[in-house]
């Protein structure tokens, strides 16, 4: 699966291929993206029901995303020796 394929496909993923999808990204984003996951998964009040944090999560997986891949995020990247992160990058 591809980056564009994850955005598009995100809110429809099965529990079991959203953890899939979801750890594969994570191993390529930078610090500031994974710190921004793990604080939103260590903040998320866990007696919301689950569907509410898939939504939440989608909405912050997408603004990692989205700040990843533009210009001001490939240059943090190229500074991190991070290779490019692109819609087509596989997870």
């Amino acid at each position: 699966m591809t980056v564009r394929e994850l955005i598009e496909t995100l809110d429809i993923l099965t529990e079991e291929n959203r953890v899939i999808c979801v750890k594969n990204l994570y191993k390529l984003l930078s610090g500031v993206s994974k710190q921004t996951l793990t604080q939103f998964q260590i903040g998320y009040d866990s007696n919301k029901p689950f569907e509410e944090f898939v939504a939440e999560q989608n909405k912050v997986i997408q603004q990692c995303i989205s700040l990843e891949l533009s210009p001001i995020g490939a240059i943090v990247r190229k500074k991190l020796n991070l290779v490019p992160l692109t819609e087509g990058t596989v997870l």
